[in-house]
């Protein structure tokens, strides 16, 4: 046996059941065939050799695991940190390993990402253990977990699992379809089972596991305000890289996966959503989309960001949506929505699943995503206008607070947009954090806070309907020196500016209300309270005379001291009050002795004050770091204000930008509709009558008979079958015809009737004739009798043989 740390260098022979006492460390590969049927044992922390990439013919790397084979048992020792590593510090396992079924692990393991099960892993592996498995743990086949097995969110399913009593299961866990549930095993809330989203922690009653409707939240169904689900985690990687959340009703497809790690989607708290308002029904938000329409979501709001992994490239969403809160609008009609670049937009060339209730869409971008239906439009005047009362922005009315706005836009006309005034501002340089309120509630508002240390966007966390006023906040990093507040709101073309307060920073939290009517602004200052900064304050570390009241060392009045304190305080009084009484009969004695011996007079008894003491004045000189920070200071507001002001300037650009690009929008839609009335007008007037062309000659095909070439004895038995025999007048004028044009010499003129008249014919004259009539076609009559002439002929050759 191996005892102690042992490092092995190239190939190494072990023996079947090889123990291993202390740390082992691989140098070279150690792979499957080395481990496989040797039941080797490893009782301290191990660090494998991993394979080398491999290159692909796509030009990429494929990095293959490292199998380990059934028998091989490890230690307490090895554990996440033995399967971990990091060199090149991606957030990524560098590690990757494949466990089969009988592999042995102690108790109290944890598996990280990058560690894979084959064929499931085994329940009797696991059973009186305690595992622990975080995200990115893949199981083959059909796992199912007894009780102690701890499931992190983003483990990866190739079937669905099992899961006995007492299996703990964290929030944000995505289950597959055909999960089985054991009776009495307890889900948390936010578990994203295959039938929904749960909203409360439950017990399962069978092995379905599916509770009162009201404890979870079906796919596509809206969630309540003030409900905010922990997200719900997946796993991708380059050979996986769609995720799937059936209880969500999500999902999702990346183009290419750089590198592994975690996405997170997450539903929304509808209130906490950015850029929209309340809507019709509860769970309904109103977004205002290109600036002229006002959507409303018939689905569930859900954002999908990617923590550890990076993709490129398109990707495509797949959002479920609520059919019975449609009303009167058609599924035709519903869009999916993106919130990108500050704003809502729609997502374009979108897939419509009717069947199922889902959207598609491929977009370039992660952010909030919905499924939205429209429910009116606003018009040039900043009023709205719609077919249901849901919200929109732009709405009249103020909140209260005093201060002006400058509205720059096109004219400079306000176009009927109410100021836009900051309400209050309350700063606390305890908790570091600054909140501003500002009147009223434009759709868009960017509200800054210049420091000494820079400046910060503050972002709003809410709104308050009734006085039409929103509530952003901010950190605040400095606690001295000057604050400028400023806020901003840009409605279509127009730029709005609230006057900016400007005031310097005090320790402790202040509130500050601007000048209202033209009177001072109102500064509330917290008074101050004696307070430990430790959270951890017990009645002893209070000071004397004071007491421990939330936390907080309160002073006490007399009546509140412990008796032992009242009488010293009392005793101390009147010990004060003696001494005071004898001081001064001492000095009226003294004054007696000095006037009688030498004035021979007693003066008027005279109280001896305290001499006045003049504070002295401080110089008007100014140090001069105090002058040059002064100088700084100014340089810097400076360069600040010129920022805020080329930001303010870059802002009415896009706002212009985008009225072009509006603009642009609506001529290609008035030019897409006037080419649509000339289609329909060209369709209703009555086509013209086009003389028909008459059609082409058919072409002349010339066909060129082959030329028979018959041979010596063929024409021989062609001319001896028609020696002797008499033709029939239809067979004479058919040579007529055929001879017709033909010029022939005396000679076989003569030659002709010579045969005609019983004489035989010459070789000579039987060849001309039978070339003669080569290419000519003979009737039917003709080839009998021919045929008959033949037969006669071979008859009359067998009786001469005969």
């Amino acid at each position: 046996d191996f005892i102690g740390e042992v490092e092995f260098m190239g190939e190494m022979e072990f023996r079947a059941g090889q123990d291993f006492e202390g740390d082992v460390e691989f140098k070279g590969l150690f792979d499957y065939d080395d481990m496989f049927g040797k039941s080797l044992e490893f009782k301290g922390d191990v660090d494998f050799y991993m394979p080398p990439p491999v290159l692909m013919g796509n030009g990429e790397y494929y990095v293959p695991p490292l199998a380990i084979p059934p028998g091989t048992t490890f230690g307490d020792e090895f554990d996440f940190e033995d399967m971990w590593s990091d060199d090149d510090g991606d957030g990524v396992n560098d590690e990757y390993y494949v466990f089969e079924p009988g592999v042995i692990f102690a108790e109290d393991t944890r598996f990280p990402p990058m560690v894979e099960f084959a064929d499931g892993f085994s329940r009797d592996d696991m059973l009186g253990k305690t595992f622990e498995f975080d995200e990115g743990v893949y199981f083959a086949g059909d796992p199912v977990f007894p009780a102690g097995q701890k499931i992190k969110p983003g483990v990866m399913w190739d079937e669905p699992p099992t899961f006995e009593a007492g299996v703990d299961i964290d929030p944000g866990l995505a289950l597959p379809p055909g999960t089985t549930f054991s009776p009495n095993l307890e889900l948390p809330a936010f578990v994203a089972a295959p039938y929904g989203m749960l909203l409360a922690p439950i017990t399962c009653p069978d092995e379905h596991c599916i509770p009162d409707p009201d404890s979870y939240l079906e796919p596509g169904e809206l969630l309540p305000p003030g409900v905010d689900p922990d997200p719900v985690v997946n796993f991708i990687t380059g050979t996986n890289s769609t995720i799937s959340n059936p209880g969500l009703g999500f999902e999702m497809r990346f183009d290419t996966v750089a590198k592994d790690g975690k996405v997170s989607v997450d539903l929304q708290d509808p209130v906490k959503v950015p850029g929209t308002t309340e809507g019709d029904s509860t769970g309904q938000r109103a977004m205002e989309v290109a600036g002229t329409d006002i959507f409303q979501n018939v689905g569930a709001i859900i954002d999908v960001t990617v923590s550890t992994a990076e993709a490129s490239g398109e990707m495509t969403v797949t959002l479920p949506y609520d059919e019975s809160i449609l009303g009167g609008s058609s599924e035709e009609d519903i869009v999916l929505l993106h919130y990108t670049g500050g704003e809502w937009v729609t997502v374009e060339n979108i897939t419509i699943d009717k069947e199922n209730d889902k959207v598609s869409g491929t977009v370039t971008s992660l952010s909030p995503f919905t499924v939205a239906k429209q429910t009116g439009t606003i018009s040039s005047g900043g009023s709205s206008t719609s077919s249901t009362s849901g919200g929109g922005a732009g709405g009249a009315g103020g909140g209260g607070g005093g201060g002006g706005s400058v509205v720059i836009g096109e004219g400079g006309e306000k176009a009927g947009y109410p100021s836009l005034n900051i309400v209050e501002v309350t700063y606390d340089t305890n908790s570091d954090v600054v909140r501003i309120i500002v009147a009223p509630e434009y759709e868009k508002i960017d509200v800054i806070i210049t420091t000494l240390s820079g400046f910060e966007v503050a972002t709003k966390i809410g709104t308050h309907s009734v006085l039409n006023q929103a509530i952003y906040e901010a950190p605040l990093f400095v606690d001295k020196g000057p604050l400028q507040i400023s806020a901003t709101a840009f409605v279509k073309s127009l730029v709005i500016e609230a006057d900016p307060l400007v005031t310097t920073i005090s320790a402790g939290t202040v509130t500050i209300k601007p000048e209202e009517e033209g009177r001072p602004p109102v500064i509330i200052t917290t008074p101050k309270e004696f307070q430990k900064p430790d959270d951890f304050i017990t009645e002893t570390q209070c000071p004397l005379g004071t007491e421990l009241v939330d936390g907080k060392c309160i002073p006490q009045t007399l009546q509140e001291q412990p008796l032992p304190v009242q009488f010293a305080v009392i005793l101390l009084l009147v010990l004060l009050a003696i001494g005071l009484v004898l001081a001064i009969q001492i000095r009226r004695r003294k004054e007696r002795k000095i006037v009688s011996s030498k004035l021979l007079f007693e003066p008027q008894e005279e109280l001896i004050k305290p001499p006045v003491i003049t504070k002295p004045e401080l110089p008007d000189i100014i140090p001069q770091e105090l002058d040059q920070e002064k100088s700084d200071l100014i340089e810097l507001l400076e360069t600040l204000k010129t920022q805020e002001v080329i930001q303010k300037k870059l802002h009415l650009l896009e706002s212009q930008l985008l009225e072009h690009v509006k603009e642009e929008a609506e001529i290609r839609e008035k030019l897409t509709v006037l080419i649509k009335l000339v289609e329909i007008r060209v369709n209703l007037v009555e086509p013209l009558s086009i003389q028909q062309l008459k059609a082409l000659p058919r072409p002349k095909r010339t066909y060129k008979k082959k030329r028979k070439v018959l041979t010596v004895e063929h024409r021989a038995k062609i001319a001896a079958s028609r020696r002797g025999k008499k033709q029939t007048e239809i067979t004479k004028q058919k040579i007529v015809l055929a001879k017709t044009g033909r010029r022939m010499s005396d000679e076989h003129k003569a030659k002709i009737a010579a045969s005609r008249r019983g004489k035989k014919q010459t070789k000579e004259t039987k060849q001309k004739i039978a070339e003669s009539r080569i290419g000519k076609k003979m009737s039917e009559s003709t080839k009998q009798k021919i045929s008959k002439s033949k037969k006669t002929e071979k008859k009359e050759e067998y009786s001469d043989e005969t």
